[in-house]
């Protein structure tokens, strides 16, 4: 018998539930592991890549050791009982089957659930993690979210550009690219170089790790996160990681300096743009300022965004895909141009690099919405 309370439960179904454990092809992981050991409750689930904990001190049982894996839908009955709520939980055997009954308390109020209850040896071994521990501010983990974004999604890359990369070269920095755009952001890093896959970047994303996180490894390619009460172990990958550094234009033709309160209603207006392949042009014709222009289908109005900037020099008209910008933006809002073509580059006085690939000119975007125009209109009919 272990006893708890059902707002621990609750804690701990929010923070594992970031892992669609449930849906996972082997039966063992979609199964939340319960570890009882020396009065300290461990709820655990994993994936392939990556195990989670979450630590419950002080719990009450006639056991001193006990570990057995219950389904998902077992950790949400136990997490029903409100704020003031007592859960127990029962694993029994019978006819040579274990069950598990939940048994949720509150006031007079009380609910069981039986559950089917599988052996802790189905469930993957703990990963054994050795060697020097680095302890990681806040400002990493917040480097860390800023550059997934440019990290690559393409369920056929799976090597080192579908991760965010933490290296010490250069004093620490955190990179990312999916090869037409990439970030560099400084950061207290560990010494040992790694690259955290997108679902482990997914996973520290959440607010338990903003204090007091310490990263350990590596140990057979696994680092543990550890914060509090919340434990993560990743598989980083082997996969070496392109030089970046020397993308980086060394010289810039012009700049161009957005006042810091004009970046957050930009930003939105890019995101506004849910196309996926939602371009913008750059153009700087109006003394001192910058007008942003987005294309559509032959026929239709430009929509078009308009703010004040700093110029220094003569900066070339540049088109840009509009979520590239926005990911920058969010970096620095410093902007550097060498020239239709050439990279674009936007850096932060903290010292952030942004590199982004532009698009052909505005004229060939144009050509190319005309052709899927002309695609898509058949005979007789009207384009909406």
């Amino acid at each position: 018998m272990i006893q708890t309370s059902t707002t621990e439960i609750q804690s701990a179904h929010r923070f594992l539930n970031r892992i669609r454990f449930e849906m996972n092809s082997v039966p063992g992981l979609r199964h939340v592991l319960v570890a009882l050991e020396d009065g300290e409750l461990t709820l655990s689930v994993a994936s392939n890549d990556l195990r989670v904990e979450y630590r419950i001190p002080d719990a009450a049982s006639l056991d001193e050791s006990a570990s057995f894996l219950i389904p998902a839908h077992a950790l949400i009955d136990a997490s029903a009982g409100g704020r003031a709520g007592r859960l127990r939980w029962d694993v029994l055997e019978a006819d040579g089957a274990r069950v598990l009954d939940v048994i949720v308390s509150n006031r007079s109020r009380e609910i069981k659930t039986s559950h089917p209850a599988r052996d802790a040896a189905d469930f993957p071994k703990r990963p054994l993690v050795d060697g020097p521990s680095t302890a990681l501010p806040k400002e990493t983990m917040d480097a860390v979210r800023l550059a997934a974004p440019f990290a690559s999604r393409d369920a056929k890359c799976r090597g080192a550009i579908s991760g965010v990369r933490l290296s010490p070269e250069n004093g620490g920095a955190i990179m990312a690219t999916d090869g037409r755009q990439l970030v560099i952001l400084p950061a207290t890093v560990p010494d040992q170089p790694f690259t955290l896959p997108n679902s482990a970047v997914e996973l520290l994303g959440h607010e338990a790790f903003n204090r007091n996180l310490t990263v350990t490894g590596p140990n057979d390619a696994w680092f543990q996160f550890c914060s509090g009460r919340f434990t993560c172990f990743a598989r980083v990958t082997a996969d070496r990681f392109p030089d970046v550094q020397q993308l980086v234009p060394p010289h810039f033709e012009a700049s161009a300096t957005i006042p810091e309160a004009g970046v957050p209603p930009l930003v939105a207006w890019l995101r506004s743009l849910k196309r996926a392949s939602a371009c913008v042009q750059l153009a700087w014709d109006k003394p001192g300022h910058l007008v942003l222009s987005e294309p559509r289908c032959t026929g239709q109005a430009t929509f078009g965004y308009e703010l004040p900037v700093e110029l220094d020099g003569s900066p070339t008209p540049v088109c840009l895909k509009a979520a590239h910008l926005a990911n920058a933006l969010a970096i620095g809002n410093n902007l550097r141009i060498n020239g239709s073509g050439m990279r674009f580059v936007v850096t932060s006085p903290a010292g952030g690099t942004c590199v982004i690939v532009p698009l052909r000119t505005m004229q060939g975007a144009d050509a190319i919405l005309q052709r899927i125009a002309r695609v898509r209109c058949a005979p007789n009919t009207r384009c909406l």
